[in-house]
């Protein structure tokens, strides 16, 4: 045994208590933050906190659902499910993935014993491989699951309950869970007996070693990789599309990975779909740009798939963007060391904005426009996203397009697409009571319509389906030229 640490649920222990009772290191859950479970995942306070106090931290995935007990039941299909979740919530509370990265332990929290059940949980975890960094998977269980991921080579951390294992410890464990039960300042917890030095806690002793992947992302490794020279940590935003407009990343990444390869960078994300893939580690050179590539520890070259030709879009700052996913990609770039700064200044046009040797020099954001030796201008007016996704945070925030960059973006009311105008509506939220009668007169309408089409018989139903619809349309059009009239009135002020 080399460190004793603890590991809690809906009860949150402190850092600091954690540390004044002597122990090493903290293990608490990723789960599905849209169930009541969410207040038994790990936050990127508590991190940060235990961080701080020099403790390790350390991460079990479980489900939040009824079946979290039995998840695996579910075989390959939630093993990917459930993968990508844990992913996704390690990255944006900075676990290094990758060759050098910290494990996710995923809990059996069952006494398996039958042949037929090992099979299906030996499909559960390869649906977790064929998502997670198979370094990085750990299993959470008694001594048959614990034994059985040895042999099956389904898991490379093991963390032992103590429960199904009839106080024997499965030798090669990383942590061993004690039972029963104990009490820490008032708070429910276990103790937990690191078995091997390295446990797999994220930054034991306060450090971490960066991921050169992004969690949860697609990856289609080239392979060509190069070394970089050193100095600056960078990222580099470009703006790609096929001629034509298309804005499909399936599309791009086929380009990229194949005839296009030799322009080819690190990532490729979606501000419409929210969706990323990775072709080169973060300590490779890509070829987005050939000249000063290497010019740093990073260069992370970053291609958005966007375009203003042929699309009604005019900027990336355009309302319609969800950004989804993008706080995800954001605190990989953090976790490398990247911060939160523009050397030249935040894009603002298509235009050439060019770094001096100085500025070049220097970490943090740069857009292609600003790249010494090069003729481009995109990406063009660029968005705050480090007010939208503020470290610590995968989310963007409530109020994720300010005043000035909605006077910058032209909504014309025959570019609104079906199922625009609620968007528009959430942007003018603060300002949105004028809504208000509309929306009650609205509803009024559709209750009456429905009343008359829920009649029952003998009545004779004397509004159609296609009647409904039609009036329906004709509302949301009124309520969108409404809000359009709103849209320009704030542009002329």
């Amino acid at each position: 045994m080399t460190g004793v640490g603890i590991d809690f649920s809906f009860s949150r222990v402190a850092a600091s208590s954690a540390k004044a009772a002597g122990y090493s290191f903290a293990a608490s859950y990723l789960t599905d933050l849209d169930t009541s479970h969410r207040a038994k995942a790990w936050t990127a306070s508590e991190v940060a906190a235990y961080r701080a106090a020099g403790l390790g931290v350390v991460a079990v995935w479980q489900g939040g659902g009824s079946d979290r007990t039995t998840a695996w039941r579910g075989g390959y299909d939630r093993g990917r499910r459930d993968a990508r979740l844990a992913a996704q919530q390690a990255g944006a509370l900075g676990r290094p993935e990758g060759s050098g990265g910290r494990p996710v332990y995923f809990a059996v929290d069952y006494d398996v014993r039958r042949s037929e059940d090992f099979a299906v949980l030996g499909e559960y975890f390869r649906g977790i491989a064929s998502v997670f960094d198979p370094p990085n998977i750990g299993v959470y269980g008694g001594r048959a699951t614990i034994e059985w991921a040895q042999r099956a080579g389904a898991a490379r951390w093991f963390w032992q309950t103590g429960a199904w294992s009839d106080d024997y410890r499965v030798p090669g464990i990383h942590l061993y869970q004690r039972i029963p039960s104990a009490r820490l300042g008032g708070y429910e917890i276990d103790i937990d007996d690191a078995m091997q030095a390295d446990y797999g806690g994220w930054f034991q002793g306060g450090t971490v070693m960066p991921d050169m992947w992004i969690p949860g992302a697609t990856r289609r490794p080239l392979g060509d990789t190069a070394p970089m020279n050193g100095g600056g940590k960078k990222v580099v935003w470009h703006i790609t599309s096929n001629p034509g407009g298309n804005l499909k990343l399936a599309n791009e990444l086929g380009w990229f990975t194949s005839g296009g390869s030799g322009a080819a960078p690190h990532v490729l994300y979606s501000p419409i779909t929210g969706e990323t893939a990775q072709m080169y580690p973060a300590d490779s050179r890509s070829k987005s740009v050939v000249a000063h590539n290497r010019e740093g520890t990073y260069v992370i070259q970053v291609e958005i798939v966007f375009t203003t030709e042929k699309t009604d879009y005019r900027s990336l700052l355009d309302p319609r963007l969800t950004w989804k996913n993008f706080g995800v990609l954001l605190a990989w770039l953090r976790q490398l060391g990247i911060p939160d700064v523009w050397p030249v200044g935040r894009p603002a046009a298509f235009a050439r904005q060019t770094a001096s040797a100085a500025q070049w020099a220097r970490s943090g954001h740069f857009g292609h426009n600003q790249i010494p030796d090069n003729d481009h201008v995109d990406p063009g007016p660029f968005p705050d996203i480090f007010a939208r996704f503020p470290a610590g945070s995968a989310s963007p925030q409530e109020d994720d397009v300010t005043p000035d960059e909605l006077l910058m973006t032209e909504v014309p009311r025959a570019a609104l697409p079906n199922g625009y105008v609620p968007r528009v509506w959430e942007l003018l939220r603060s300002g949105s009571a004028f809504l208000e009668p509309a929306v009650a007169d609205l509803k009024a309408e559709v209750a009456e319509l429905a009343a008359k089409v829920e009649t029952p018989a003998p009545v004779e139903v004397t509004v159609s389906g296609p009647e409904l619809e039609a009036a329906l349309d004709a509302k949301l059009d009124k309520l969108a030229d409404m809000v359009v009239a709103k849209l320009g009135k704030r542009m002329e002020a």
